[in-house]
């Protein structure tokens, strides 16, 4: 009798040790806003994560090399709907430490990010990740967008939906930095991507970027130039505005 009491208590014992130490479900339920961290492995190359979205929702999921210069060489996204079809993904674009997904929901319902790396298994990029889930702010039309960039900063997002031609306006306050402003337009054809329409970078005060049809929506990236390195933070602050034609 008492060993039979041992063994029940020794197997008690392994279930509460077994439920401490087991490793948390790789999908979690996140929000606009959120942040998440993970890490890439050969062993664990596959995390969900799920989201509540509305019908016409324009989504940024942003993710990155978790430290700099890390081997997270080649990170990709995917989205599903609720039924487990594939609606966007990053897997056409160029990723280097980094990749982003933009596309605009299409119904009200449960969405699920999947962040794995470039050949899923059979990949061989590993490392640490950060991975946001965000709404672009809205750039009205006629209202100056007042904003300010750094150089510590991952690329800013804002959205612009009009149903006339617009022209997009970038002036700098102040600063000495000059981010790069580009415009991008979904592309039907590559869900998650971006067609890029016009870019401007360098020692710019104002600058219109030209006159766009009413394609809605479009997106506005501003970030960090490709070759301009600083060994300092330094900032820019600047107005967006749109003006219809």
């Amino acid at each position: 009798m008492k060993f039979m009491k041992f063994v029940t208590l020794g197997l008690f014992l392994l279930i509460v040790v077994g439920l401490v130490w087991l490793p948390a479900s790789a999908q979690e339920t996140l929000t606009y806003g959120d942040t998440v961290e993970g890490e890439i492995t050969d062993a664990a190359f596959r995390f969900e994560y799920q989201f509540e979205g509305s019908a016409d929702d324009i989504i940024v999921i942003h993710m990155k090399d978790g430290v700099d210069f890390g081997d997270l060489d080649s990170p990709e996204l995917l989205l599903l709907d609720a039924g487990g079809n594939l609606i966007a993904d990053t897997t056409e674009a160029f990723t280097y430490g980094e990749t982003t997904l933009i596309t605009q929901l299409s119904a009200a319902g449960a969405y699920t990010i999947v962040a794995t790396r470039t050949d899923g298994q059979a990949g061989d990029s590993v490392g640490p990740f950060v991975l946001t889930l965000f709404q672009p702010e809205v750039i009205d039309t006629g209202a100056k967008l007042r904003s300010e960039f750094s150089s510590e900063d991952d690329p800013k997002y804002y959205s612009i939906s009009i149903d006339a031609a617009f022209n997009l306006n970038y002036s700098k306050l102040r600063g000495d930095l000059s981010p790069q402003i580009s415009l991008h337009a979904l592309d039907p054809d590559a869900p998650g991507i971006t067609e890029e329409l016009a870019t401007v970078s360098g020692q710019l005060n104002h600058i219109v970027l030209g006159t766009f049809e009413d394609q809605a929506p479009y997106i506005v990236i501003v970030e960090q130039a490709l070759f301009d390195f600083h060994f300092t933070e330094v900032t820019a602050e600047f107005n967006l505005f749109v003006t219809s034609q």
